[in-house]
């Protein structure tokens, strides 16, 4: 399939454009109708496709950037119970980790979504991608579906659940979290509210000790951005230090036991095919083997999409070295070459680490929000690596 002009004339849209496939710079430009549908590849999977890469995307009004998959190297990933979603801000965690819920609850699974805040009542982005309300009320999972719940984790919650579980009366509990002193040393004290966050998050996870089974199939934590995400799961440790016995030390130990478990639990990071998230997505996989988290994965979102051959890339980069600020798509080109480095850097440094599961989702362009998920949903529902195992 030949795509509209992926590069235009900065004086009008009718002249001078550079094509993808053969592009013929005296050519008359074709006016910008961007194609959207179902494009099959030809490994046999689908594409939702529009234009790619196009600058005329300001006029033509489809800035909503969406994804197509592109090769994929991962395991399976709901055979584990917790997946830990992470990356750095930005990067479209929320989404992937909205569109993953969906998927496991269509394959017939019991889902809770988490995500993690300071505030309860705070704006909620996934509980409003999987169709909740914009933002939580109580702090108890929302159900969504029979099969799909979502829920907030905040160190306060956590807090107000460890007095809860260890002071003889709910009042008391109550009135201790009342005490603006003792809230104030819980959220300043270092390590103190990604404790709580951790306690609330065990009734969630652990298995009932009467049936051995676990309430939800799958836990996806939304975890914050990479410093904090590492914060959490680096804790463990130097807690174990400070607290030799007591509730606190026990809750640990039984998040490392989840943590670290590769049966149970598993990272996904998620990553942008640029040189600075690509660089942080390499220090948050080494913080996470450092805390012996399993990694199960790496999704590298908003790929541009490639019409050119090699010698054709080539040949624009030496047009536009003599044709500067005529034409409009040199920086979507500089954009296509930064994807390859990146995609070439994070594949040599896999073969240099140790093998990590790779999935590329190429950015694409749809008009209708719900458009979005679906076409997601679709993608991870053709891949094998989320697919149960026999």
């Amino acid at each position: 399939m030949e795509s509209d002009a992926l590069f235009a004339n900065t004086g009008s849209r009718g002249e001078r454009p550079l094509r993808g496939m053969g592009w013929n710079p005296t050519k008359p430009i074709q006016p910008h109708k961007p194609f959207r549908g179902w494009i099959e590849r030809s490994d046999g999977g689908r594409l939702l496709a529009c234009v790619v890469g196009c600058d005329l995307l300001k006029e033509c009004g489809s800035w909503d950037v969406r994804f197509a998959a592109k090769g994929v190297v991962l395991e399976k990933l709901f055979d584990r119970r917790v997946i830990m979603v992470t990356g750095k801000g930005g990067v479209g965690k929320t989404t992937i980790t909205a569109a993953l819920a969906r998927v496991a609850a269509k394959q017939g699974k019991r889902v809770l979504a988490l995500d993690l805040e300071r505030d309860l009542e705070s704006p909620s982005t996934l509980l409003r991608l999987l169709g909740g309300p914009d933002a939580f009320r109580k702090d108890e999972p929302y159900v969504i579906s029979p099969q799909i719940s979502c829920a907030r984790l905040t160190p306060r919650g956590g807090h107000f659940q460890f007095l809860i579980d260890q002071v003889p009366f709910k009042m008391m509990a109550q009135a201790a979290m009342n005490s603006k002193y003792l809230t104030r040393f819980l959220m300043a004290a270092p390590g103190f509210q990604e404790l709580g966050l951790i306690y609330r998050m065990l009734p969630y996870i652990r298995k009932d000790p009467k049936t051995g089974r676990a309430h939800y199939d799958v836990v996806l934590v939304d975890l914050p951005a990479t410093g904090h995400a590492l914060a959490l799961t680096s804790l463990p440790k130097p807690f174990l230090q400070i607290f030799q016995g007591g509730p606190i030390r026990a809750a640990i130990e039984e998040a490392q036991h989840y943590f670290y478990d590769t049966k149970v639990t598993g990272a996904v990071a998620v990553t942008l095919p640029e040189p600075l998230p690509v660089s942080e997505t390499f220090e948050l996989l080494d913080g996470l083997r450092r805390d012996r988290v399993p990694i199960a994965g790496v999704i590298v979102n908003r790929i541009p999409q490639d019409p050119f051959e090699d010698s054709e890339r080539q040949s624009l980069l030496e047009f536009f070295l003599t044709h500067r600020n005529e034409v409009l798509g040199e920086w979507s080109l500089r954009r296509i070459l930064r994807a390859r480095e990146a995609l070439e850097r994070l594949q040599q440094g896999f073969a240099e680490q140790g093998r990590v599961p790779l999935l590329t989702l190429e950015e694409q362009w749809v008009e209708q929000p719900g458009a979005c998920m679906a076409a997601l949903m679709q993608i991870f529902l053709d891949e094998p690596w989320l697919m149960q195992a026999a």
